[in-house]
């Protein structure tokens, strides 16, 4: 369930009902892990669905009359069936009213990771000009009379993210700060093996589905349970090299990402876009991190963007993925170019000939927000290393055509 919306408790009591006519049912798993959350109402209809009477949530306010308390009613829909409920940091206020429930009523096991803590009540309250304030009235209370919000304060006078202590820690003027170690605690905790972005990127996009789509149906030699060897690591290696996947990772997005997933869509692209970092002030350039993850910016102006993304960013990227062989060629640089960050930076430039032969390169110049008016003229750019902060006027650097031939 990913969310509590109008038609969550109706959808899930069809098909508890539909699989209550399968004799072969034994047990129910209730997924709420990253379901922020969503309709109250929606939260006690499903809590009811799995209980024959009691409470299940509360709230309470500063005023004793503005409490209310809800129960079950209708009884248990699955006649008492084992229930697994699968919880993680991401469920949060509907989805802990469910499970907090459930587990104080000894209904069902949870599993997984402390849930996010978020159990206010809050009212909006309009103000002038269009504004509004939205203040907490009450908070949620599970059967059991535990806080699912987290706590406000704790005892050191710390502030952290409301579940780890070690987090970064600030101290209120008056000395108080907001504690955590609300939400719900699972029966059972399991710890999630990180993988890297990169890893993360391709499961996002399907990619090990639609490998196995491609391999399964030609290799009847496969069995259950399936041995990851170098066969088949190989080939997936060659799979990944012949797909159109663009790999960004690294950073943190500005605010783009969709629009430029739409532009890569449309130039037929396949793109697995994970937290581009962005320069805001700097719409305009592209480049590899220190850790080597590629990194680029685009205009905000959607024309710009598209002829910018199909001209030059896409090739560029390309080349930097291997897609393309790159010839390098050398080239002077015509002014001194001075670097603040520790990325390698791909600058545009017009190229000049001299009458020795060689070439000279001009960084086209920005605005007063140091933004490209425009690319017009300019015929690549010069890769500019990022363990340099200073480029010398006649240095030889390296410079890459616009054009894929």
């Amino acid at each position: 369930l990913t969310s509590f919306n109008e038609n969550s408790g109706k959808q899930i009591e069809k098909e508890i009902k539909k699989l209550e006519k399968n004799k072969d049912v034994r047990s129910y798993i209730l997924d709420l892990r990253n379901n922020p959350g969503g309709l109250l109402s929606q939260a006690i209809r499903i809590s009811d669905f799995f209980l024959d009477n009691g409470e299940i949530v509360s709230t309470k306010s500063r005023k004793a009359s503005e409490n209310r308390r809800w129960f079950a009613q209708k009884g248990d829909l699955t006649n008492g069936k084992t229930l697994i409920v699968l919880i993680n940091y991401g469920s949060a206020s509907a989805s802990e009213i469910v499970a907090g429930a459930l587990k104080d009523h000894k209904r069902a096991i949870l599993i997984g990771e402390n849930s996010f803590g978020k159990g206010s009540v809050q009212s909006i309250i309009p103000l002038k000009n269009d504004g509004a304030i939205r203040l907490t009235v009450a908070k949620y209370y599970l059967p059991s009379g535990r806080l699912i919000q987290k706590e406000d304060y704790l005892n050191n006078g710390f502030l952290t993210d409301g579940l780890d202590v070690k987090d970064s820690l600030f101290v209120t003027k008056t000395g108080r700060v907001v504690k955590g170690g609300g939400g719900i605690t699972p029966d059972i905790k399991t710890k999630i093996e990180l993988k890297p972005s990169y890893i993360n990127a391709l499961w996002k996009e399907g990619v090990f589905l639609s490998f196995a789509a491609t391999y399964v149906p030609f290799h009847n030699d496969l069995s259950v349970p399936l041995s990851i060897d170098s066969k088949i690591m190989d080939a997936f290696k060659k799979y990944l090299n012949e797909s159109d996947v663009l790999i960004l990772s690294g950073g943190i997005s500005m605010g783009k990402a969709d629009f430029v997933e739409k532009i890569l869509e449309e130039l037929n692209v396949k793109c697995v876009f994970y937290k581009v970092k962005q320069r805001p002030g700097k719409p305009m350039w592209f480049g590899v991190g220190t850790k080597k993850q590629l990194v680029f910016a685009l205009p905000g102006n959607p024309v710009s963007a598209i002829t910018c993304c199909r001209q030059y960013v896409i090739p560029a990227l390309q080349s930097m993925c291997g897609k393309i062989k790159k010839n390098n060629e050398y080239v002077q640089m015509q002014k001194k170019i001075t670097s603040k960050t520790k990325f390698t930076h791909f600058l545009p430039v017009k190229l000049k000939n001299l009458k020795d032969g060689t070439r000279q390169a001009l960084p086209i110049e920005t605005n007063t927000s140091g933004d490209f008016t425009s690319l017009s003229g300019t015929h690549g750019y010069v890769e500019l290393r990022g363990d340099q902060e200073e480029f010398k006027k006649g240095q030889n650097v390296i410079f890459q055509n616009w054009k894929l031939s």
